[in-house]
């Protein structure tokens, strides 16, 4: 009866990875470990989008008890549980960030003129979904969730951002563009503003940068 009726809970953005984390229970119930483990890695690889260290760490718990201390280390749960715990770590500088890495100098220092530091407080928006996309966001610290509008009303989260990642980049692929996704502080974040029209500039100048 569970193998029949949890996975119609699956439709429910918000829960998807208890459910598949609660499916892979019963499959350990019913003496199947590899159905368990493929539902255990899909409900991990669900709650590191979202963050929810906690649940992904009960999901790392069950793995270890599955495969052994052995064959722990390195397995798929293993690697997203210590993905994420490293995630967290601010970046020091806006060129730390890996798209931005490879800049020169002079681009570097035309870039940074234009650049501003905005700091976010839990449940703020940085863009709202379907306003005009104006910026390039790089998250220097905290955490930042992608919400997406449900056609029936609310939203729901799609998945975190972490230090390093650059958002915002439908500003500068096309005219007239807008946030395909609300962006919201999950904590207290920091978040370095790029103008469209100042990272134009530097892909035109690099065009390694700009592909």
């Amino acid at each position: 009866v569970a193998r029949e009726l949890l996975p119609r809970l699956l439709s429910d953005h918000d829960r998807q990875g208890a459910t598949l984390f609660r499916m892979a229970e019963v499959e350990v119930k019913l003496g199947e470990p590899a159905l368990a483990r493929g539902y255990l890695e899909a409900a991990a690889r669900e709650l590191a989008d979202r963050f929810d260290l906690p649940e992904l760490e009960r999901a790392a718990a069950l793995e270890l008890g599955l495969v052994g201390r052995d064959s722990f280390s390195g397995s798929p749960v293993h690697t997203l549980l210590e993905q994420s715990r490293a995630r967290l770590r601010p970046l020091g500088d806006l060129f730390d960030a890996r798209s931005f890495v490879d800049l020169p100098p002079d681009v570097r220092g035309r870039l940074r003129a234009s650049v501003t530091l905005r700091t976010l407080a839990p449940g703020e928006a940085l863009v709202t979904e379907g306003e005009p996309s104006k910026n390039v966001f790089v998250v220097k610290s905290g955490l930042l969730g992608v919400w997406l509008e449900k056609p029936s009303g609310g939203s729901y989260l799609v998945r975190c951002c972490f230090p390093g990642w650059l958002l915002g980049e439908s500003s500068v692929l096309g005219e007239n563009a807008r946030c395909t996704a609300t962006l919201r502080a999950e904590r207290v974040s920091e978040v370095w503003v790029v103008p469209a029209p100042a990272m134009r500039a530097a892909m035109d100048e690099d065009l390694p940068f700009g592909l």
